[in-house]
């Protein structure tokens, strides 16, 4: 089949109703919702299974460029608001139906946590989520604060920005009859752009702009709308018909090593490699092959076809089922529920409103409809909770009551609590280097100046970073380190040396909890091999950080977590109390350093933390609260003062 006969098929209307449909298509869409979905699962076998987005993105443009370019050659020009509410069809019905849900049980959330997702629905009825969460990135808290429930609707804003300013150049190249090199050549440049915009985003740091920004993620969608142009553009050369299956097939191996994480993926170069897979393999799927007859797979396609659904309907589901609960049957439930959910939106709303007598109404009703249900989201999003903040033990400022005395048989079986009293200030040195993961960079936010003003509290803190220099095994959807942890030793003697701390503090990092490893096997806490490796890099850690022994080193330990994504890693009370040990075996190794067990403010009954306790005292089941941070830094000056830290600045 010739090139141009492949374009023919492309140019069917495959979003409008199953009519036309290309089932290896739909198969592809298959695919990419199936790794979204385990990418986000408590124990996934995908490290880079959010690529999916991406692979729906190439398709998008692909099938999306196709219908424009279609329909410029039939009537040289494009009807923009036919197109737009074709889009609004397709698109509208099912994510309103899901705020509608979500408005409604916001009625009845927490204040605290109703008003979080009051904006965050708001931010997904507009299509500016992903912008909302660039904004949000500003704060460090509110990244790791109560998961929104609409937060992957950045890819859907993203999507939906790209119909609206797209569909408005489409037009203009269709009215000032634009040839199809300079269309192609027009739509490489601006691929370039977002490939240089992506690029210059992480080289500088600017993670939130290089995953949530829309010229940065339009690649995808470009790349897809560029081979749509190109098999517009009339038959190639007759010698690439017979490469067809093999380049697909390279490219399916390709999606198969980045969705594997087997090739480590990371920002950066990885999106355009993706997306240039999945054209090739959109490429080969498009005409009758060996590669189209392999993604028509009923099971596959009858997936895809329900792909959107499932895509918007499973985060929240995900929430709501496996929170801290990442059991395998957990997960199975979430899976299918957010199935049967697809499922009933497919065949009560989706399909009814675009293939039923919605579509002969007047345009007037038509939007007039979106735009009631619209308002009605906005008001149950503005109307007043019915919910009640949960009674939730407070740190109090002077005495640390609800989480440092227990009264009835909960408190018998408790650990002692420390002490309440805050030290005199002579005891508070003013230099105070943090150093660790992002928890220690929490609580060196949350030190206490209103009572010791001039301290300076600084340090290097390195997110997402642990002392084990033993490779990542990625589980969980747990993504490999930045490659700046590689350089953690380094980035903790400069810190110190521009410091001059005159006492410093760290801590046991949660992220080595997770699987590591060692000549291809998978090592844990307990395991010789991981024990020796973490040992002897924590050992060098402390020398670091206390300048051989002239600045004392307190140890924090790992406290009991709550976390939500890794929990079953950072929340294990095997793993955490070997690595605890394994940092008290340190301490008697290095004569400047102290041990400070935090068991006692933050486990109960030894074996993890409570839900009202981890409310208290982490702002996400990981990083300090404000009260969490100020009772730790409480422990630790009563620890100083009992040491007989005097301030060098005191007299």
């Amino acid at each position: 089949m010739s090139a141009h006969a492949g374009a023919q098929l492309a140019e069917r209307p495959a979003h409008s109703d199953t009519q036309g449909r290309i089932p290896a298509l739909d198969g592809l869409r298959g695919i990419a919702v199936s790794a979204v979905l385990l990418f986000h699962t408590g124990s996934s076998p995908l490290a880079g299974g959010y690529l999916g987005v991406d692979l729906f993105f190439v398709l998008s443009g692909f099938l999306i460029t196709g219908i424009l370019l279609a329909e410029a050659g039939r009537r040289d020009r494009i009807a923009l608001g036919a197109f737009w509410l074709r889009r609004a069809r397709r698109l509208a019905p099912p994510l309103l139906l899901l705020l509608l849900v979500l408005g409604a049980v916001r009625m009845f959330l927490p204040p605290s946590l109703a008003q979080a997702w009051r904006a965050d629905i708001l931010a997904a009825l507009t299509y500016t989520t992903n912008w909302w969460e660039i904004a949000q990135s500003g704060d460090y808290f509110a990244q790791f604060g109560p998961e929104s429930p609409v937060l992957h609707t950045w890819s859907l804003a993203i999507e939906e920005q790209y119909y609206l300013l797209f569909a408005v150049f489409m037009a203009v190249v269709a009215r000032r009859r634009v040839g199809r090199r300079w269309l192609l050549m027009l739509l490489l440049v601006a691929t370039g752009v977002s490939i240089a915009t992506m690029y210059w985003s992480t080289t500088s740091g600017d993670l939130a702009w290089a995953y949530y920004g829309t010229v940065p993620r339009l690649q995808a969608l470009l790349i897809g709308a560029m081979l749509a142009v190109l098999l517009r553009a009339g038959p190639g050369p007759a010698v690439l018909e017979k490469w067809r299956d093999p380049v697909g097939l390279l490219g399916l191996v390709g999606l198969a090593i980045l969705l594997a994480g087997v090739w480590p993926p990371s920002f950066g170069w990885t999106y355009t490699v993706v997306a240039i897979c999945a054209a090739a393999v959109i490429w080969a799927a498009v005409v009758p092959s060996r590669l189209a007859g392999v993604l028509a797979w009923r099971p596959l396609v009858a997936l895809g076809l329900i792909s959107y659904g499932v895509y918007l309907w499973h985060w929240p589901i995900f929430l709501w089922l496996q929170g801290r609960d990442a059991s395998v049957l957990a997960q199975l439930t979430a899976v299918a529920i957010t199935v049967v959910a697809a499922t009933a939106s497919y065949v009560a709303v989706e399909r009814p409103v675009r293939r039923g007598r919605f579509v002969q109404l007047p345009v007037g009703v038509q939007w007039g409809t979106y735009a009631a249900i619209a308002a009605s989201v906005v008001l149950l999003v503005l109307a007043p909770t019915r919910g009640s903040e949960p009674a939730t033990p407070l740190l109090m400022d002077e005495s640390l009551a609800a989480l440092t005395d227990g009264e009835g048989e909960q408190a018998s079986r408790a650990p002692a609590r420390p002490s309440r009293e805050w030290p005199p200030g002579r005891h508070v040195p003013m230099r105070i280097l943090v150093n660790g993961d992002s928890s220690m960079l929490a609580l060196s936010l949350r030190f206490p100046h209103d009572r010791y003003p001039g301290r300076d509290v600084t340090g290097a803190t390195l997110l997402g970073c642990g002392v084990s220099p033993l490779p990542y095994s990625p589980t969980g959807g747990v993504l490999p380190p930045p490659p700046e942890c590689e350089r953690w030793r380094d980035e903790w003697r400069a810190r110190g040396s521009e410091v001059g701390g005159q006492v410093a503090v760290t801590g046991v990092s949660g992220w080595d909890t997770i699987n590591r490893k060692s000549e291809g096997e998978v090592v844990v806490p307990g395991d010789l091999v991981f024990d020796r490796s973490f040992a002897l890099a924590f050992e060098d850690g402390l020398k670091i950080a206390g300048r051989d022994g002239e600045i004392p080193v307190y140890v924090l330990g790992m406290p009991c977590f709550a976390a939500r994504n890794d929990g079953l890693l950072r929340n294990d009370p095997l793993r955490r109390a070997q690595l605890n040990m394994l940092a008290q075996l340190v301490v008697q190794r290095v004569p400047s350093a102290h041990f400070i067990d935090l068991d006692p403010l933050t486990c109960d009954e030894e074996v993890g933390v409570s839900k009202d306790r981890a409310k208290a005292l982490y702002v996400d089941g990981v990083h300090w609260s404000p009260q969490g941070g100020r009772a730790v830094w409480a422990q630790l000056m009563q620890r100083w003062r009992k040491d007989g830290l005097i301030d060098a600045a005191k007299p």
